[in-house]
């Protein structure tokens, strides 16, 4: 977040090991930020922190970061803070480890395709039987 006495596109980021300072444009590539499900490093100008500092609130969920070896999606919440003339003097930005929301939707998704698929089974195995019965009136 820059808080106005950084060198010109610079952030401070703040988190649970310290305070770093660097510059916007090497975000991805310090912090190993990815666009989800991919190989491709997250665009700079799409980034919820340099949206904050252009004046825009924004959300992404579509961020991966590398941490320990593995990758960890991401939800991020930025907006701008402003000082009395409208300008932007700094963004907040939070960050939420949303891996466990991944994998409940990856098992609802499962779960739904299986109940499609069992349905469809027992659709097909409800017209055979029908069928079969009218064949036997037919008869």
């Amino acid at each position: 977040m820059d808080d106005g006495t950084n060198a010109p596109g610079s952030v401070q980021i703040a988190h649970d090991t310290g305070v770093n300072t660097r510059k916007l444009a090497d975000l991805p590539k310090d912090y190993g930020f990815y666009r989800a499900g991919t190989e491709d490093p997250y665009p700079v100008e799409d980034m919820p922190v340099a949206k904050g500092l252009r004046g825009q609130a924004a959300y992404a969920e579509d961020i991966d970061v590398v941490r320990e070896g593995r990758r960890v999606p991401l939800e991020v919440h930025a907006i701008p803070v402003l000082n009395s003339r409208g300008q932007v003097r700094y963004c907040i930005a939070a960050f939420q480890d949303i891996s466990e929301r991944r994998q409940v939707e990856t098992l609802r998704a499962t779960a739904k395709c299986e109940l499609e698929r069992q349905v469809a089974e027992q659709t097909a195995s409800i017209a055979r039987g029908n069928a079969t019965k009218q064949a036997l009136i037919n008869a």
